[in-house]
């Protein structure tokens, strides 16, 4: 499990060191432009050993990267984690005046091969993915993940039909709890060319229907549950903004995904949000809202976090929020953060 995500002196962040805390589920929280996103791209430049060239990273070298910061400044990333046989940093200096970087790897040395894996095979989802094309030339070799924009989506889920993945039937029963009718999802490969189609009943007739065809939610939401069922035990899945074209009731259908891939498939979800009816389950679960039914799944409080990001008097701020408040206060709390 990643434990912290620290930055200083890259993006926004000035020489200070900023540190992220992370639960097995994290949700973060915040305005526009106060360095959400930033963490997700120092973690990126970690995991690809500095690379500016991964996309996620959003900046093309050192200099963008620290903005308008010295050239004598040092950029320190460092995420730490945290497994059986101890605890593992990996730790990423740059130096912009040299324009050179080093990776250093620090912990107990029996998790130093067990944290790189997990660095290597973390899923990212980032809010500008794509919507589903109608069908896509299937690509030479093996898909092992998702990339952020789930372009490759189609050929990721016909890997996994054609070698009959028993997570299939778990991907199906999601997608059936966003739209009842839908019955069966297939990934057929025509020549090339593949697609997705899911099996819907309208009334009397049932056919098999593109999912380009169906609607901006049901392609999104598919997106994020293939990430989730498919990733193996253990994985990191990072995900910015999954709310987006998403109506409220599928928003929670997702956060019952969510909670389930931490408290049974031991599965870290990091999240960011600006969505309401996204952190909703959660002050019902754990704080003093109304309960949820018993057929959703509830979120675990020793394993949920909520981190909102300000920024106060020229200062970004990172600070721990608790949801176990009067209902009443946390709208008007909420009200504040986003506005």
């Amino acid at each position: 499990m990643i434990t912290s995500i620290s930055v200083r002196n890259f993006g926004c962040f000035d020489d200070t060191d900023y540190v992220l805390n992370l639960k097995p589920e994290t949700f973060i929280i915040g305005p526009n432009n106060v360095g959400k996103s930033t963490f997700f791209s120092a973690y990126a430049l970690i995991v690809q050993r500095g690379s500016f060239y991964y996309p996620l990273t959003k900046f093309n070298n050192m200099q963008e990267a620290s903005f308008g910061l010295k050239k004598d400044s040092q950029i320190r990333l460092a995420v730490a984690g945290e497994y059986a046989r101890g605890v593992a940093e990996s730790l990423l200096l740059m130096d912009v005046a040299r324009n050179s970087s080093g990776i250093e790897a620090r912990g107990h040395p029996d998790a130093q091969g067990a944290f790189g894996t997990q660095l290597a095979t973390t899923w990212f989802l980032t809010s500008d993915r794509i919507f589903i094309p109608y069908s896509q030339s299937i690509p030479g070799g093996p898909q092992p993940v998702l990339d952020h924009r789930a372009s490759n989506v189609i050929a990721f889920l016909l890997e996994r039909w054609t070698s009959r993945d028993p997570n299939w039937p778990e991907a199906e029963l999601w997608l059936r709890k966003i739209d009842p009718s839908m019955e069966l999802l297939i990934s057929p490969l025509r020549g090339t060319n593949a697609s997705i189609e899911t099996r819907r009943k309208y009334v009397k007739l049932i056919a098999d229907v593109n999912v380009a065809f169906q609607g901006g939610g049901i392609q999104r939401a598919l997106q994020i549950i293939a990430a989730i069922v498919f990733s193996p035990k253990g994985s990191v899945i990072m995900i910015e903004e999954p709310e987006m074209n998403l109506h409220k009731e599928t928003q929670e259908i997702l956060v019952d995904l969510f909670n389930k891939a931490v408290n049974e498939w031991e599965k870290q979800i990091i999240v960011t949000t600006h969505s309401w009816d996204m952190i909703l389950p959660f002050i019902s679960d754990i704080g003093k809202g109304s309960k949820r039914g018993a057929d959703h799944v509830k979120a675990d409080p020793s394993k949920f976090k909520l981190v909102a990001f300000s920024f106060q008097g020229g200062i970004i701020r990172i600070e721990d929020y608790d949801i176990r408040k009067e209902f009443d206060l946390i709208k008007k709390d909420f009200k504040l953060i986003w506005g």
